[in-house]
């Protein structure tokens, strides 16, 4: 398998469902390491100033002509995000693999907020231990 890595081109900004700036939290423990904007919630751990921007407008910005995959895994912001790039879903339709697993009630309103987008999609919740994903087609 070729790995184009002259492709990959790093961003230093967080998707959300709006743009502005906000408090990206980086947690640290014996297991993993956690990166999530923070929700007004006290937590312990390193908090970075951060850019955040929708994907329709990254998209935008960026002239990208054309999306085919989109892969969610935002500890818990993932609807946001998702709200963020409804012009993209609906022009590109790509598949998407998204974590459904960080809020108690993924599983059900992830696929009602993407089938509010685009009402064509297929999915299908794959299960990986503790993770689950949902995988749109």
């Amino acid at each position: 398998m070729e790995i184009w890595v002259d492709r990959i081109i790093p961003f230093d900004l967080a998707l959300h469902s709006s743009d502005g700036y906000g408090e990206l939290l980086i947690t640290q423990d014996e297991t993993e390491m956690t990166a999530r904007l923070l929700r007004g919630i006290e937590e312990s751990g390193k908090k970075v100033k951060v850019r955040k921007v929708t994907l329709d407008r990254f998209v935008k910005e960026n002239a990208v002509k054309r999306v085919d995959f989109i892969k969610i895994d935002a500890e818990g912001a993932e609807r946001e995000i998702i709200k963020g790039a409804k012009e993209t879903i609906k022009k590109f339709k790509p598949r998407m693999a998204i974590a459904a697993y960080h809020l108690p009630d993924d599983k059900k309103v992830i696929p009602e907020l993407v089938l509010s987008i685009r009402d064509d999609y297929k999915y299908k919740l794959v299960n990986k231990g503790e993770e689950k994903d949902l995988f749109f087609f």
